[in-house]
């Protein structure tokens, strides 16, 4: 949604005995109230009787509703912190010089600001970046993006946030692997804080009680000439003897008419 532009601010005035240096500033209105909160750059805000979406320019935080990436380190405190400074107060809001209204999504692009209970102002886009709840976008540039690079750097020096020993390891990284059964291997973890978590996976590496099946090679299959010639004394097996009997008719083989071939000395054949 694009905004309106901003009300023409009044001229300076010379005041006799008061410092005018201020007047030159606009005069923050805070008539922009939040709906509810997204994440941490993201929020709904009402303007004008409209529910519209607004990007915080300037800064990115830690991923939490993109489907096509993991949930980041940090991005539920992050949202937590944006919704308690934001949720249900009304905001002052300021567009960006350099980006435009909106990015890419239709999502309106701003700065907002916010006052505390005190009634101190908070930069909010700022204070994410300070306290390492975001990070300073950098792929385009934007009117305080020096701004929040040196506070970012500042931040990561101090550990603040998403720098601190909270997010220093890749979650999800795998330290160690160890098979324990068939086709299972059980698998050490890293979370973001560096401890660890183990679970078990499928890993068709691990042999561990599987059940081998050995393949024998069969025996070559044995070929012979028909010789009824050939007396059992000259015949190599029982196989071959049962072969010249069966297959080449050789019945001098089968002296005692019983359909065994050399079933006497020297062969001594038997069937099954």
């Amino acid at each position: 949604m694009v905004l309106s532009e901003n009300p023409v601010q009044p001229e300076k005035q010379e005041i006799s005995g008061v410092n005018t240096e201020k007047l030159d500033e606009p005069v923050r209105e805070y008539s922009y109230q939040i709906l509810s909160v997204i994440d941490g750059d993201t929020v709904h805000l009402n303007y004008s009787g409209s529910d519209i979406t607004v990007r915080l320019v300037g800064i990115d935080s830690p991923e939490k509703n993109d489907p096509a990436k993991p949930v980041e380190c940090y991005s539920e405190e992050a949202s937590s912190e944006l919704s308690r400074l934001l949720l249900g107060k009304n905001v002052y809001i300021e567009e960006d010089s350099k980006q435009g209204k909106e990015d890419r999504y239709g999502r309106t692009l701003l700065y907002l600001w916010v006052k505390d209970n005190n009634g101190t102002e908070i930069f909010v886009n700022e204070y994410m970046v300070r306290e390492g709840f975001a990070r300073a976008y950098t792929k385009i540039d934007s009117d305080y993006l020096e701004e929040f690079q040196t506070i970012e750097t500042e931040a990561k020096s101090k550990e603040k946030g998403m720098w601190g020993s909270a997010c220093k390891c890749k979650r999800n990284e795998e330290v160690s692997r160890i098979c324990i059964a068939c086709n299972q291997a059980k698998v050490t973890y890293r979370n973001w804080d560096c401890s660890t978590f183990t679970g078990n996976a499928q890993d068709a590496s691990c042999t561990i009680g599987c059940l081998v099946y050995k393949i024998s090679t069969p025996k070559p299959v044995e070929t012979w000439a028909c010789d009824c010639s050939k007396t059992c004394s000259q015949i190599s097996s029982c196989a071959e003897a049962q072969y010249q009997l069966n297959t080449c008719g050789c019945k001098a083989r089968d002296a005692d008419h019983d359909g065994i071939a050399c079933d006497e000395k020297p062969l001594k054949c038997q069937l099954f």
